[in-house]
């Protein structure tokens, strides 16, 4: 091109000249702002919130191709591992509470005002030793009242028993049931109620006096002629005893002769008799005559209330002594001698406390221990809250108290080794597990956790090389061994990686080691039948195949157990085979990554 030519060219065009303009014809509008007043563009505020947008897209673009390709280009160090064989232990840990193993906790029952305290807390104590003194003064009213108590329940359970062992009503002696009650058998009837009147009308009794003139005369067991006017009877008698006393009739002192009469059926009590005894053929006239009665005779009542459960009664009928008349159900006399005793007991339990505590008024610890909690001065009135003033716990024998997780339960034994740690972790002492409870408790989380927390309480024994250095209510951390297995293949654990396709452990290529099969970094294949390979997975296959580092290739592994830092491999590679462990740090690709 020479000079001049490319001078036209730099040179400006000169625009055209527009045509003539003809003459405008109506054109329909093709949109609502056709013919309108021409806009003038955005607002400058829209175009500057338009400018940031790009430019912010821009930067964000910049720092993505970046990494990407700084990445990719391989910037993560290379090392390398070996397969060995070693030991795997796993691990629970968490924190707990140290507490005695052996507490006693004193003034929970205790009432009085204390008139002395003997102790500091952290005060070191023997069995015996004094902790405070309470003045027994305010114990004396409550003791007297509490021993009328007893006193009344004894009554009560000396009547249950006796009304329990009365449910029964039977004749006193043999004889004859006269003036029976409205009883029946269903019935409820009282205590006290009237059965009836039992008499004994075999032998009839009378009372006869004589004159001190006729004492010598007359004697037991000598014969009375008896008449009773009534029935134009006369009975032949005997002087069944003689009573020396002195009645004045008509003038006469006279003495009181008993007289037995058999019946034969015919007399009965309150009819007027007269007898008189015969002495060397003279008869010798009582001063008066007498009324004959019953030998025996007895109101019979119900001893017991109660529903009837037996009646039988029936007027003038004859009863065998023993014979039971009625009985009373037992039933509700159970229950009432049961509440009877129960409340005897309850005010003997008060009266022997009381008197415990009148006695007991100096409180002495029960244990060796140290004084662990005390919360009561000299003026305080105890009221028996069950709230301890003074705990003494035993810090020769300690334990932790933890609560152990859901998630880690299972892995947990009894007998299983714990280390304590504790003054910041610069002190440990070994302990085991000695009790795991096997019913969870629970508490609501907090944060973003608002679900319940299921967790099982735990304690653990503590060495005695922490003697002295640990104290009841101090927080320690605690590490149990749960699994521990020994001469196992193991790798790192970074080295092994999860793959679509499986598990795989990357091998180095040298001499004695290539022949391992290739693991297939994705799925698919032969495994998957003859399909075939979709475009998707073809570009997925380059892209993990991209991810293998240098001199290394996927070897398919089974793993077992692992740790912290290693990882179990139980089939896919043998002792001593060199690894790759520091894996890549690209997140955008999946294989390789960990």
């Amino acid at each position: 091109m020479s000079e001049n030519t490319a001078q036209k060219a730099a040179e400006p065009q000169a625009a055209p000249q527009p045509a003539p303009a003809a003459a405008p014809a109506e054109q329909p509008a093709r949109n609502k702002y056709a013919g309108g007043k021409k806009r003038h563009g955005l607002p400058k505020w829209l175009k500057a919130v338009i400018a940031l947008v790009l430019i912010a897209a821009l930067i964000g673009a910049v720092v993505y191709f970046v990494r990407k390709f700084s990445s990719s280009e391989g910037d993560a160090t290379i090392e390398e591992g070996m397969v060995s064989r070693g030991t795997l232990s796993s691990q629970v840990t968490g924190w707990g509470n140290v507490v005695a193993k052996q507490t006693a906790e004193y003034g929970a029952k205790s009432r009085g005002t204390v008139t002395e305290v003997a102790v500091q807390a952290g005060d070191i104590v023997k069995a015996g030793d004094l902790l405070f003194v309470i003045d027994p003064t305010e114990y004396k009213e409550e003791l007297a009242t509490a021993e009328q108590a007893l006193r009344v329940a004894a009554d009560a359970v000396t009547k249950a028993t006796k009304a329990l062992a009365s449910t029964s009503l039977t004749a006193p002696f043999s004889g004859k049931l006269i003036e029976i009650g409205d009883l029946k058998t269903g019935l409820d009837a009282a205590a006290g109620q009237k059965v009836g009147t039992l008499v004994d009308d075999s032998v009839m009794k009378l009372e006869l006096y004589f004159s001190y003139t006729y004492e010598n005369d007359i004697y037991v067991g000598q014969s009375v002629t008896v008449s009773v006017p009534d029935s134009m009877t006369q009975v032949a008698g005997t002087v069944a005893s003689v009573d020396k006393i002195k009645k004045p009739i008509d003038g006469a002192v006279c003495f009181r002769v008993n007289v037995d009469v058999p019946n034969g059926g015919t007399l009965t009590a309150d009819q007027a008799a007269a007898g008189y005894i015969t002495v060397n053929g003279v008869d010798i006239m009582p001063a008066d005559g007498g009324k004959l009665a019953y030998s025996q005779k007895q109101e019979l009542t119900l001893p017991v209330g109660g529903t009837l459960k037996y009646v039988d009664l029936m007027e003038y009928g004859e009863y065998k002594k023993g014979q039971t008349i009625c009985t009373v159900d037992a039933e509700s006399l159970q229950a009432d001698l049961e509440a009877a005793q129960k409340t005897y007991n309850e005010a003997a339990k008060t009266v022997n406390e009381l008197q415990a505590d009148m006695v007991n008024t100096e409180v002495r610890s029960e244990i060796d221990g140290v004084v662990s909690n005390l919360v009561v001065s000299v003026g305080d009135k105890l009221q028996a809250s069950g709230t301890p003033v003074i705990t003494v716990s035993d810090t020769s024998s300690l334990l932790v108290e933890a609560n152990i997780d859901e998630l880690d339960i299972s892995n947990v034994q009894l007998g299983m080794p714990v280390m304590i740690s504790y003054n910041d972790g610069n002190s440990t002492s070994m302990g085991e597990v000695t009790y795991v409870s096997f019913e969870a408790k629970s508490e609501q989380g907090s944060g973003m956790n608002q679900g319940a927390v299921a967790y099982f309480p735990a304690r653990f024994s503590i060495g005695g090389d922490a003697e002295g250095s640990l104290l009841p209510g101090m927080g320690v951390n605690y590490t149990i061994t749960t699994i521990i297995k020994e001469d196992c293949l193991v790798v790192p654990s970074k080295a092994v990686i999860f793959t679509e396709a499986g598990t795989v452990v990357y091998v180095k290529k040298e001499a004695g080691f290539d022949d391992y099969p290739v693991a297939s970094l994705t799925g698919g294949g032969e495994e998957d039948g003859d399909m075939a390979e979709s475009p998707d997975m073809a570009a997925e296959s380059a892209a993990a195949e991209s991810q293998i580092p240098e001199g290394f290739y996927p070897v398919a592994v089974e793993i077992g157990l692992s740790d912290a830092n290693n990882t179990e491999i139980v089939s896919g590679l043998e002792e001593g085979t060199p690894i790759y462990v520091t894996t890549y740090t690209n997140n955008d690709g999946y294989y390789g990554s960990w």
